[in-house]
């Protein structure tokens, strides 16, 4: 089906091909959290990007289902980089204390972001410092640590969620 849709740009098989996937990858776009519209809207661009780029398809690679998958997965990747208006820098990591008279603020901080960050988990612990401390790009920590580069980025996302909830656990 996918080859006559590369080959030929057939509308039938592209018909029967929506007709098969498209409500899983509706429930899959569901699943990520995605508004009705919103998963509804992906799998409408994911299902272009199939018609638009079938040929690229390899079936020696994944099935059609896993190709498809990836492309919605991605597609909203890609989306959530997009809405986002600006990049975590170390100030969003940790609330910023209001000068006391006999101790330096910048103690303060440090004091605070080190009881934060004890308590992560050891590798996101690592990745936060070589990222944030060291100022190591992604790629230099993920080719060190021996791991992809996907899972440096990964944990470090996971690392920031779980600073932003305890700072804001903290202000309570």
């Amino acid at each position: 089906m996918i080859r006559r849709i590369a080959n030929d740009r057939d509308r039938e098989a592209f018909a029967m091909l929506y007709d098969e996937i498209s409500g899983n990858l509706n429930g899959y776009a569901r699943r990520l959290g995605l508004a009705k519209s919103d998963a509804e809207e992906l799998v409408q661009e994911t299902l272009l990007a199939i018609w638009r780029n079938a040929a690229a398809f390899n079936p020696d690679k994944a099935g059609v289902y896993t190709w498809a998958f990836t492309i919605l997965r991605n597609k909203r990747i890609d989306r959530l980089r997009k809405d986002k208006l600006r990049t975590v820098s170390s100030d969003d990591l940790w609330q910023q204390f209001p000068a006391e008279k006999n101790r330096d603020e910048g103690d303060l901080n440090a004091r605070f972001a080190r009881n934060l960050i004890k308590d992560l988990p050891d590798e996101q612990r690592q990745i936060l410092y070589n990222v944030y401390f060291e100022g190591k790009s992604h790629s230099v920590v993920a080719k060190e640590r021996g791991m992809p580069l996907g899972s440096v980025k990964s944990s470090l996302r996971l690392a920031i969620n779980r600073l932003k909830k305890l700072t804001q656990a903290s202000k309570q």
